[in-house]
């Protein structure tokens, strides 16, 4: 009997072993393989366990962890920090907090550190076990973005991940403390209700949860699964999972291991960025901008609608097709290989185009970018085009440089019908002279003697005369004629000697005598040549009205001309009339206004735009002592090196 009952104790004993190896064996799976690390340390602070996750978050082996002393893994600063807490445990202390470990590389390891102390059943210290979550990125992330502080406790609290082991019915066996901060159920609430791991999950996404456990008993699913959660305190969260199941040697179903991470600030992320890519959809299908996405060969990836309409094609013609096949142009050809060698955007404006399948329309202009897509690694994959089409804009500004280009012309002949009395006064002199060297010739040859020499020289006065006024008459018809604008390449100073030989009968009517203070320094700039001499004539007789009524021997009028320092060459006409109240200054340059009792205030107003389509500016200041100064800038041909003082 004592025999049979030694029996059934062997045997139960060896079940209880049994079981214990069984559960040893489960327990150690998950020890193997959870996300966090396990970290076991004796009683005089050496490793005595370590898994093989916190081997890898150190970069060390377990074998060269295991009894290594714990303040081996970091530095000065978490030396006293961890003797601090030892200290705690050894009082029987357990607490989570975050600290800064030392890997094996040198670089830091931050994590959560979950310890709690180990007695015996004498209540002597043994040991402490800590639980490990890497949150380095998290910390880096905190670092780096500086959001606000409840942001940085959002990111704190819901970096973990909650990782479970649930049996072949449905018993919670193991689950990790960051289930409280997913959640907000404690480790004992699951523990006491095993189907609250079901409840947690929103109702509308319960049928994807019910449909992946189901599944997990059939086979081994490493695809995470989203769905949503209602934590305690009722707020919805994100969780991306992944759940795989276990067998035994057997086959046999033993249970589930699940790990579990918030993503609900991904989802967000995610739903913005398709908000974002949907605004950008509508504006890609909707603007009037021509775009077109070609690679690196220019075979079109993608156009939009406005692009395809441009010539009356849809935008799925275009996919697949080279550009230069559809639209054949050597030169912007070069522009588009140049692009891709040099990585490097290139712009053009007004850009003439003529459509091959449509030449009804003419030539038509574009303003249009040329954009390199590049990769991660800088690798230019492909380019992006985007097109304006301007040509009414420039139709519309030829139109207005056209009826400029007449007003200026009528301001001319204006200002040549203000000097009629005195061209004609001028002219009439030579005229005159002509007259009387030929009365002279007749007198002469009539005489009856040898006049030959007197006769030469009568002759050779009338061929001066007669080509002092043909330059008066060629003068005045130049500066008066009607042709196109056509801008060349012209010194500034020609074009103040020019205009100041128009004005020179008028100021030696007034009796003042016009100074050039020319700089002696080359100012090419393109421009209108008739066009500039009227603005500097316009501001000469402007000048000249403002000193009729000051004494001769004050009147003073100078021409000068300077390097502006902003890549432009300035012209200055400087009188010493009558200043202008301040009131009137601010109107100098408005249509219509007016200090003379017969003028007609266009002058300025004409001069001025003169000058603005020329890219430069006009303006005018009164001088410290008495009179006026008008001022005007060109810009300077490009390539031209310029000096100033």
């Amino acid at each position: 009997m004592a025999k049979g009952r030694l029996k059934s104790e062997l045997e139960s004993l060896r079940q209880e072993v049994a079981r214990l190896r069984e559960s040893e064996r489960q327990y150690r799976h998950i020890v193997e393989t959870a996300r966090e690390g396990i970290w076991v340390l004796d009683g005089q602070d050496r490793t005595r366990f370590v898994n093989a996750r916190m081997a890898e978050m150190l970069g060390y082996t377990e074998a060269e962890m295991i009894g290594a002393p714990l303040l081996d893994f970091m530095d000065d600063e978490g030396k006293a920090i961890a003797r601090a807490k030892l200290h705690d445990r050894r009082h029987g202390i357990s607490e989570q907090h975050d600290f800064r470990f030392r890997r094996k590389d040198g670089t830091d390891l931050w994590a959560i550190v979950s310890t709690q102390p180990i007695f015996d059943d004498e209540g002597r210290y043994e040991g402490a076990l800590a639980m490990i979550t890497d949150i380095t990125n998290r910390k880096l992330t905190e670092e780096t973005l500086r959001r606000s502080e409840d942001r940085y406790r959002t990111v704190s609290e819901f970096a973990s991940d909650w990782v479970y082991w649930r049996g072949p019915n449905g018993e919670v066996r193991y689950i990790s403390p960051a289930c409280k901060d997913v959640t907000g159920y404690s480790t004992e609430e699951f523990h006491a209700s095993p189907a609250l791991l079901d409840e947690v999950v929103l109702l509308e996404d319960r049928h994807v949860w019910q449909d992946h456990c189901h599944a997990t008993r059939r086979e081994k699913l490493h695809e995470p699964k989203v769905f949503r959660i209602v934590t305690k305190d009722g707020q919805m969260r994100w969780i991306s999972h992944v759940c795989r199941p276990v067998f035994d040697r057997q086959g046999r179903f033993l249970g589930t291991r699940a790990s579990n991470r918030v993503i609900t600030e991904l989802k967000e992320a995610e739903q913005a960025l398709r908000q974002t890519n949907e605004l950008l959809e509508r504006v890609f299908d909707t603007t009037h901008v021509l775009i077109a996405f070609m690679d690196a060969d220019f075979n079109f990836l993608r156009v939009n609608r406005a692009y395809a309409e441009s010539d009356d094609r849809t935008p799925e013609f275009f996919v697949d097709k080279n550009h230069f096949d559809i639209y054949p142009h050597p030169e912007n050809e070069a522009v588009f290989r140049e692009v891709v060698t040099s990585g490097q955007p290139r712009s053009f404006y007004a850009r003439p185009f003529e459509y091959a399948g449509h030449p009804e329309r003419g030539v038509t202009y574009w303003d249009w970018t040329l954009h390199p897509v590049k990769s991660a690694s800088g690798q230019v994959e492909g380019v992006l085009l985007c097109l304006v089409d301007v040509t009414e804009r420039e139709r519309a500004q030829a139109q207005l440089r056209q009826r400029q280009a007449e007003l200026a012309h009528v301001s001319r002949l204006s200002t040549m019908g203000e000097m009629a009395s005195t061209l004609a006064h001028e002219i009439n002199q030579p005229l005159s002279a002509i007259a009387n060297y030929a009365q002279a010739c007749l007198q002469a040859m009539n005489s009856g003697r040898d006049a030959t020499d007197e006769v030469r020289e009568d002759v050779t006065h009338i061929a001066a005369q007669a080509e002092r006024a043909g330059q008066i008459v060629r003068r005045t018809r130049g500066f008066v004629r009607k042709d196109d604008s056509q801008r060349r390449r012209v010194d500034i100073a020609d074009l103040v000697r020019e205009a100041a030989d128009l004005a020179e009968i008028e100021t030696r009517e007034h009796g003042v005598a016009l100074r050039l203070e020319l700089d002696g320094v080359p100012h090419p700039v393109l421009a209108d040549a008739v066009q500039i001499e009227q603005v500097i004539l316009n501001l000469v007789r402007n000048a000249l009205e403002s000193m009729k009524h000051q004494q001769k021997d004050r009147r003073r009028l100078s021409i000068r001309t300077s390097f502006a320092r902003d890549g432009c060459v300035e012209v200055a006409v400087c009188d010493s009339g009558a200043a202008l109240p301040a009131d009137k200054m601010g109107r100098l340059f408005e249509p219509y206004f007016t200090t003379k009792p017969e003028g007609m205030g266009m002058g300025l107003p004409i001069s001025r735009s003169i000058v603005e389509a020329h890219r430069g500016r006009l303006w005018a200041s009164g001088n410290p002592d008495r009179g006026m100064t008008f001022r005007f800038t060109l810009p300077v041909i490009e390539g031209v090196q310029q000096h100033a003082d």
